[in-house]
C-alpha cells in the first residue's frame, strides 16, 4: 500500500509517495499535465491500483483528480484551510514540504475535511447550463437532456427514480446556487423530454 501527496500548482506539481510505514519512496516534481503525471505516477499507480492520492482544494483539483483516476489512483481532495493548519511550519513552506505533509496527513488520517467534487456527468451539465444562462447556446436544452440521459444510463442503478433522487440530493464544494439550478433544470428537462430518450 502506498500513499501519495500532491502539492498542485498551475504549471508544476510536487509528488510525495510514502509506504504504509511512512518511508518516503519518492519526492519529485512534474508538469501539471497528463503526460507529466503519467511519467512520474503511472508505474506506481499501476502497481498499486486504487492507492489514495491526496491534494488540497484548488483551481486544478478537477483536472488533476481526473488524471489520477485515469491512471488508476483514488483522488481525495481536502480543504486547503485544514491542510495549511496541519503543516509542520508555516515559516519554512516549500513545495516539497507541503507534498510531504499532505502525504503524511493522508496516511495517518489527520485530514478529515474532504471536498466532494461533482461527477463528470454533472460537470458537463453545469457547463451547458452556464452557456444557456449566458445565451451562448441555443441547443442547451437538448444537450442538458442528453447529458442527463447518459448519466442515468451509466449510473448503475435500478431505475430512473433512484438516479433523479440522487441528482436532487447531490451537494458539491462550490457554486452551490448553480448546482441547485443544474439539478432542478436537469430534472425538469429529463421529465418532459421525449419518451424515446427515457
Amino acid at each position: 500500500m502506498i500513499y501519495v501527496g500532491l502539492d498542485v500548482h498551475q504549471k508544476s506539481t510536487t509528488i510525495c509517495i510514502q509506504d504504509e510505514k511512512g518511508k518516503q519512496c519518492l519526492l519529485e516534481s512534474c508538469p501539471t499535465t497528463f503526460e507529466g503525471f503519467q511519467n512520474k505516477l503511472g508505474a506506481w499507480l499501476s502497481n498499486h491500483p486504487g492507492a489514495p492520492v491526496g491534494m488540497e482544494s484548488c483551481s486544478k483539483a478537477y483536472v488533476v483528480s481526473g488524471i489520477v483516476a485515469a491512471l488508476g489512483g483514488t483522488p481525495r481532495v481536502f480543504s486547503a484551510d485544514e491542510a495549511a493548519r496541519k503543516t509542520r511550519s508555516k515559516k519554512k513552506k516549500t513545495d516539497g514540504r507541503d507534498a510531504q505533509d499532505l502525504c503524511t496527513n493522508l496516511r495517518t488520517g489527520a485530514l478529515t475535511r474532504e471536498v466532494r467534487l461533482p461527477p463528470e456527468a454533472m460537470r458537463k451539465l453545469r457547463s451547458v447550463l452556464r452557456a444557456s444562462v449566458a445565451g451562448e447556446n441555443s441547443g442547451a436544452s437538448d444537450q442538458c437532456r442528453q447529458s442527463l440521459v447518459e448519466g442515468v444510463r451509466s449510473g448503475g442503478g435500478d431505475g430512473e427514480h433512484d438516479h433523479r433522487g440522487g441528482l436532487e440530493k447531490a451537494s458539491f464544494a462550490a457554486d452551490a446556487g448553480l448546482d441547485a439550478y443544474c439539478a432542478s433544470s436537469a430534472f425538469l428537462l429529463f421529465s418532459i423530454g421525449p419518451a424515446a430518450e427515457r
